[in-house]
């Protein structure tokens, strides 16, 4: 585990948390955040990433950081797999868990297409009433 000491300063990261620790203030839909305060909340999570986690030689990331803009996308719903190479030996119990996640992320895909289907039908039912 990294001290305060070793981990790399950016005095950019620091000057951008005090501003929006200032700027701070409630909203009362999400639709009210302006466009540039998620750009500038996404650049600093991918910087945050770039100087706090070090990359494998594959230049890869030991997390996976995603950043949804809600007010244009729905809800990341899913559950992280495990990996089998997670651990030499998977118990029972773990891969009886890692199927569950799977399901249940098949669960979750299967409730956005029933609201994406009902949502079509609905637009396409208005569609004809507005046509006559």
């Amino acid at each position: 585990m990294k001290t305060r000491d070793t981990v790399p300063r950016n005095r950019g990261l620091i000057a951008f948390f005090k501003t929006l620790k200032s700027d701070r203030r409630r909203v009362s839909t999400i639709k009210d955040v302006p466009d540039a305060t998620i750009q500038q909340f996404s650049k600093l999570v991918d910087k945050l990433e770039r100087v706090v986690l070090p990359k494998s030689y594959e230049g890869d990331s030991p997390v996976q950081v995603v950043v949804i803009d809600r007010r244009l996308y729905e809800h990341s719903y899913y559950f992280p797999i495990r990996n089998d190479y997670s651990k030499p030996r998977l118990t029972d119990e773990e891969w009886d868990a890692r199927g569950d996640d799977i399901v249940t992320n098949l669960q979750f895909a299967m409730n956005a297409m029933e609201r994406h289907n009902f949502q079509t039908k609905c637009r396409r039912q208005e569609k004809k009433k507005r046509e006559g």
